[in-house]
Formats: structure tokens, C-alpha cells, sequence
């Protein structure tokens, strides 16, 4: 049991290290602003594992002057979108 405990530690500290030394990519100024968790890396990743399909929802309900806004979430970036009009012209643009 407690090489067992000792593997998975390794695993978690080899982990977070490895995503503190990647390079973060810089948001460009095309891309929608960034809204940032209160815990640096695993912040969002917390949020969704507390209150799954709500937690996109509270974020934009405190983030309501943007209409579309950037998450990361350890190291790869989500887009969300609440403007309506906004979502029928990605929509749109997909096709």
C-alpha cells in the first residue's frame, strides 16, 4: 500500500511539475480575453469536478460584459460564448 501511495505522489509531483515548465502559450490579441481561476493551473479543472455542467454557466454569469470568454484548462483553451448572436455566426462560420 504504501509503494502504491508513494507511485501515485510521484505521478502528481512529475505532473505538476511538467506543467508549470511548459511553455505557456500567450493569449493572442485576437483571442477572446482570458478569465482566470482564483487557483492558478487546476483552478477551472476544481470548478468542473465541484459543479460540473453549472460551473460554465456561474462563469458567465459573473463575467457578463463579455460575451465570449477564453478558459484553460491544464494547458489546452476552451472558448465559451453567451451572446446569442455571437454563437449563430460560429455556427455559421463552422459549415
Amino acid at each position: 500500500m504504501e509503494l502504491l501511495t508513494l507511485i501515485f505522489l510521484g505521478f502528481a509531483v512529475v505532473g505538476l511539475l511538467a506543467t508549470f515548465a511548459l511553455p505557456s502559450s500567450e493569449l493572442d490579441p485576437r483571442e477572446p480575453p482570458e478569465v482566470l481561476s482564483p487557483i492558478p493551473v487546476l483552478g477551472h479543472v476544481a470548478g468542473l469536478m465541484k459543479r460540473t455542467f453549472n460551473y460554465n454557466v456561474d462563469l458567465a454569469l459573473q463575467n457578463r460584459s463579455k460575451p465570449i470568454f477564453t478558459l484553460r484548462y491544464l494547458g489546452q483553451k476552451f472558448y465559451v460564448i453567451t451572446a446569442v448572436d455571437l454563437i449563430l455566426a460560429v455556427q455559421k462560420q463552422y459549415r
